[in-house]
This record gives C-alpha cells, sequence and structure tokens, in this order.
C-alpha cells in the first residue's frame, strides 16, 4: 500500500470518529433581571395593603357637662349678696340704724309693676331698729342709690322698703317705665262705710298702719 493510501485511511478515520462524539453546549447564563421576594418583603408588602385599604375612623371626643348655666347662676347670686351686704354696711353708718339680717328678705310685689316686658316681680326689704331711723328716711339720696344697687344688682326686684321692725313705719324706694328712681307715696285711706281699699297703682304703698 502506497504511502499516500495510508495517510488518506487515516484522515478519513480520523473524521469519522470527531463526528461520532457529542457537541459541547455552552453553558447557559442564569437571568438576575428578576428579584427573587423574601418572606421579610411579603410581610412588608402585606401589611401596607391593609393599611391602605382599611379606613382610619377617628374617635369622636367625649361630651363634656357644660357649667355655664351654673357658673351664671352662682355669680348672679353672688353679685346679689355683695350688694346686700354693701348696702347694709352703708345704711349702719347712720348713727343709731342697725340692720337685722334675719328680718331682711325678698318678698312678691303687692302691686303688680306696670311693664310686663321688664320682667320685675319682687321687692327686698331691709328690717331695720334703732333711734336714728328718721334721719335715715330722710337721707334720700343715699336711700336712692342704694336701691340703684339692690335693683340693679338682683334680678327680677323692682322695688327697695326700709321698715322699722314691729311697726308698720317703712319708706320705699322704686323704678319706675322711665328708668327713674323715686320714693312711693301714700296710697288712699280705707273707705270706712266699705271697709275697702281701690287697688293701689304702681308708685304707692299703704302708710299710718
Amino acid at each position: 500500500m502506497s504511502k499516500f493510501k495510508l495517510f488518506g485511511l487515516l484522515a478519513l478515520s480520523y473524521s469519522l470518529i470527531s463526528c461520532g462524539q457529542p457537541q459541547a453546549t455552552a453553558p447557559t447564563a442564569t437571568s438576575n433581571a428578576t428579584p427573587i421576594a423574601t418572606s421579610t418583603a411579603i410581610a412588608q408588602t402585606t401589611t401596607a395593603t391593609q393599611a391602605t385599604q382599611t379606613p382610619t375612623v377617628a374617635k369622636s371626643p367625649e361630651p363634656q357637662p357644660s357649667a355655664t348655666v351654673s357658673t351664671e347662676t352662682v355669680n348672679t347670686a353672688d353679685l346679689c349678696n355683695k350688694a346686700i351686704r354693701q348696702s347694709t354696711i352703708r345704711l349702719e353708718t347712720i348713727p343709731n340704724v342697725t340692720v337685722v339680717t334675719g328680718d331682711s328678705k325678698f318678698a312678691p310685689l303687692k302691686t303688680p309693676y306696670p311693664d310686663e316686658k321688664a320682667a320685675l316681680s319682687r321687692s327686698y326689704t331691709f328690717g331695720m331698729r334703732g333711734s336714728g331711723l328718721e334721719n335715715a328716711w330722710k337721707s334720700r339720696e343715699l336711700l336712692t342709690e342704694v336701691t340703684k344697687e339692690i335693683t340693679t344688682s338682683c334680678i327680677g326686684t323692682a322695688a327697695v322698703t326700709f321698715a322699722r321692725l314691729g311697726s308698720g313705719e317703712a319708706y320705699t324706694m322704686g323704678i319706675f317705665p322711665d328708668g327713674s328712681i323715686k320714693p312711693f307715696t301714700c296710697g288712699a285711706d280705707y273707705d270706712g262705710p266699705r271697709g275697702t281699699r281701690p287697688p293701689l297703682p304702681w308708685g304707692q304703698e299703704i302708710c299710718g298702719l
């Protein structure tokens, strides 16, 4: 066999062997484009979703009891009591005049106040003792100031009476519809045969008992 034929056979055999071997496959690269979700990330996502879906309802504040009415009532009473105390002190600056607190009080008006819209329905009486009462009744300026103080500070009060305890002697001053403060005058006497007295208008009182 010639050298050329032998070389050709060897080359053919090598070619056949090469064709029978499996071809190497290049390794496939794994894509990292999609991140792997961890358990912590899932839990955080779930919590955020629930917080978004669940609306927050604001609680209404607890209603607090109102003290406006009671406070106003107390303040009004204090103002009136203060006016009575101060007026008592002023009346007792007159020599031989004593105001008896236990016998000084409010009472319904004996004669209705002529202006219903004014809502005046009571009077206040200072029960007094002492030999200086005559001088007290003559102190018209002082009695006018006291009357103004009481009627202004004590709601519903239209008149103030300065009375001698144990007798029918009294001096009354009151508010009139024009806003003035004036002394009351004595009303008509009894009609002897009939034993009656005509109704007293506002601004008059029974005298001489």
